[in-house]
């Protein structure tokens, strides 16, 4: 919760709704955009060093209040992020590291946030608001099933200095075989056929950036 010069959250678990203060807001915009420009972003990335000190300051800013709330047998977080937060990758913090005194850390020390705790995302509240008015769905739902990325520079026409990030090559047959069971699941025998035809045009055709099927 974004008040005017403090940062809350609210915490939900098994034994109630609590209200936890996590500090003030001043510096931390610039804190997320440390962290952030260490880990993404097309310039260097930072060093282990560098990624500890800056996501352990954030585990203990934003995380730290909200799990000393928690029992110990929680495993899982829920997080539903304020905007400015929202492009913060939680499961990316930093609990601690485990090494040894006589060398540097490598980031195979590092216990991340994702190392103990599967970490999910909602929808905020104001989204949330906006869905609960939309009428009940009349007819069938429909998934979309978007995968492989094709990054700038597979391009002819790219630009000098554009990152050349590798391509995701299970992804194409992994969003194939989800789209599949789908299929199966939610269609009946009419319609399974074109269905499976329309998948395959998937391994020849490709829309916009992504892999992508409507079921």
């Amino acid at each position: 919760v974004h008040g005017s010069e403090e940062l809350h959250a609210y915490v939900l678990s098994a034994s109630g709704l609590e209200l936890v203060t996590l500090g003030a807001l001043a510096g931390l915009a610039e804190e997320v955009d440390a962290f952030l420009a260490g880990v993404t972003g097309d310039g260097p990335l930072g060093s282990v060093q560098e990624i500890v000190r800056d996501g352990s300051r954030l585990h203990e800013r934003l995380l730290g209040p909200v799990l000393a709330s928690l029992a110990p047998e929680v495993e899982g977080l829920v997080v539903v992020p304020t905007p400015e937060l929202a492009r913060l990758p939680f499961e990316a913090l930093v609990r601690g590291v485990s090494t040894p005194t006589e060398r540097e850390p490598t980031f195979a020390d590092v216990r991340f946030v994702a190392d103990h705790y599967e970490v999910t995302y909602g929808p905020g509240t104001g989204l949330l608001a906006l869905l609960a008015r939309r009428p009940p769905r009349s007819g069938p739902g429909r998934v979309l099933v978007v995968a492989d990325p094709h990054y700038a520079s597979e391009c002819s026409d790219v630009a000098a200095g554009t990152t050349a990030y590798p391509r995701l090559t299970g992804a194409h047959d992994e969003a194939l075989r989800i789209a599949d069971l789908l299929v199966d699941a939610r269609a009946g025998d009419a319609t399974r056929a074109p269905l499976r035809a329309s998948l395959a045009d998937l391994d020849t055709e490709r829309s916009g950036r992504f892999e992508a099927a409507v079921l």
